[in-house]
Formats: structure tokens, sequence, C-alpha cells
């Protein structure tokens, strides 16, 4: 007898567990889920045991304001909520599954650290950000938070498992990448970086610091270094030692009045124009096929 009472508690909590009926207080969420045919038995509710089946969801360009009632998706690994008008993101606090997150094109201030926990890839581009930390994330892998121009603030520090960051056209004026030794790929045009020192990011393949106010750029020896872009900066002088991967490489518009070439044995182009510089060896650039020098010292000369 006790044996079916367990039993058929059991079914009753499970039938519940089915039915229960979730609310949403924004419409356009509630409408947005049944768009994406979340709505199986087509009651126009969304019940919990709908919510519990998805693991991707999908509800760009709807015009929600709030995600309140995402608690439901407690299986939810991947979300794209670009492009609406959300304000908050703590109704996903409790989302533990959640490893991918979009949301660019909001209006949202901060992310909660609980968000952040388990999330290896975040976009989360025109937002509303001054400050963000990301000490929390430590398994994130990719960061694009870019086109945040009322962003002055960014800490990635510890996030060993980092490999992509783009954080272009912001107003970051320092950034320490110490701790990033994964790092394969840097985005940071048009801010406002004085210095960057990237010695110890080895892995790196892909730098682009253009537009910023760099008077020191410290990237030598960095062996796997195919492209790197430092144009539009306050650059007087650069080591390219040990850059023997290079192939592209963009310094135009800066105060450089001598450059040593020796290393680049691979580069394909150069664009070392509106400089201030009276030479350029290119002896060394034997893979050399595209070669800008325009707007230089009036004396300058390309020796061969």
């Amino acid at each position: 007898m006790k044996k079916i009472k367990i039993i058929l508690l059991y079914l009753f909590l499970a039938a519940s567990t089915q039915a229960q009926t979730l609310t949403f207080s924004d419409p356009h969420l509630l409408e947005a889920l049944i768009d994406e045919d979340i709505d199986e038995n087509e009651d126009g509710k969304i019940q919990s045991a709908e919510a519990l089946a998805i693991t991707e969801l999908d509800v760009d360009d709807k015009e929600i304001v709030s995600l309140a009632g995402m608690e439901a998706f407690q299986n939810l690994e991947i979300f794209y909520c670009n492009n609406n008008l959300i304000k908050s993101l703590t109704p996903l606090i409790s989302l533990k599954k959640l490893t991918e997150l979009y949301f660019s094109h909001n209006e949202v201030p901060v992310i909660p650290n609980e968000v952040l926990l388990n999330l290896t890839i975040i976009e989360c581009t025109y937002n509303k950000f001054t400050t963000l930390s990301f000490a929390s994330a430590k398994k994130m892998e990719d960061i694009d938070c870019s086109d945040n121009p009322l962003l002055v603030s960014l800490n990635v520090a510890g996030l060993t498992q980092l490999q992509h960051i783009n954080f272009n056209d912001c107003a970051i004026a320092t950034i320490d990448l110490k701790s990033n030794i994964e790092l394969s790929l840097i985005k940071c045009s048009h801010n406002k970086l004085a210095a960057l020192n990237l010695l110890i990011n080895k892995k790196l393949e892909y730098v682009d610091c253009s537009n910023n106010k760099l008077t020191s750029l410290q990237v030598s020896n960095l062996s796997l270094l195919n492209n790197l872009i430092c144009s539009s900066n306050l650059l007087t002088s650069i080591s390219l030692k040990g850059l023997s991967a290079l192939s592209n490489f963009e310094i135009a518009y800066n105060k450089l009045t001598t450059i040593d070439l020796s290393d680049l044995s691979n580069v394909y182009l150069i664009a070392v124009n509106d400089n201030q510089l009276t030479s350029l060896d290119v002896r060394p650039c034997t893979k050399l096929g595209a070669l800008y020098t325009s707007s230089n010292a009036p004396t300058f000369k390309i020796i061969r």
C-alpha cells in the first residue's frame, strides 16, 4: 500500500510539473517562444516540460524588454536574444547549463557574475556598459564586447582559457592581458590605449590595435603572429624581433623615424605610409608583394 501511494504521488508530481503553465511579464517574449514552436501542444502557453526540453533558443529581433520567465529554461545551453530592448539579465542567473550567450544591441548596463560562471562565448556589443568584469568567467574562450562607447574599464584577468577578445570602439585606456596565455586574436582598435604589452601572449596570431594613443607596443618574439595592424597611433619606435610568421604589417600614420625589418622574411604586405622615415630597407622581405610608403620624409628612399 505504501509503495502504491509513493507511485501515485510521483505520478501526480510529474503530471503537475508537465502541466504547470509559465508566466511571462513581457508578451513579446511569450510570442517569440510560441514563434519558435516551443508550444508543442499548441495551447498558446508554455508549460514547464516544454521549457525544460529546450537546449538552444533564438529570440532575436522581437522587441523584448524583459526576460522574466526564462528561469524555467533550466537546460538551456545556447541563447540568442540580440536586437531587443532588454535591460536586465537577472532571469538568466539560475541557468547553470548556459555556455553561449548572445545579446548584442540591447540596453543592458551590467552582467551578473552568476550568469558568467559557465559561459565559454559571449557577444554583448552595443549595450550600456561603463565597466565590465569577467573575473568569474573562468571557462570563457571568446569575448566580443565591441561597440560599447561608454565602456571605460574591462577586466579579463585570470581567464587562462581565453582565445579571442574584441573590444573595438570602446573607451578603454588600459588593459591587462598577462594572464590570458591562450589568446590568439586581439581586436582593440578605436580605444584610448597608451601602452600595450603582449610579450607573454605567445600564441597570438592576429592583433589589431589601430586608432589608439599608443606610444608603446611590445610584440617581439611572437613567432605565430601573422597579422599586426597598429596604424594611427603615436609610435616612435617598435621592435619586430622574432616575428618570422608576420605576413601583414600595417603601421601607417605614426611617428616612426626608423624601422628594422630584418626578421620579416615572410611578410607580404607592409604599410608604413604617413610616418617620418628617411629610408626603408626591404631586402630581408623576400616575399614582399605590396608596399605602401607615401608621405614620409622628403628624402625618403627604399633600399632593395
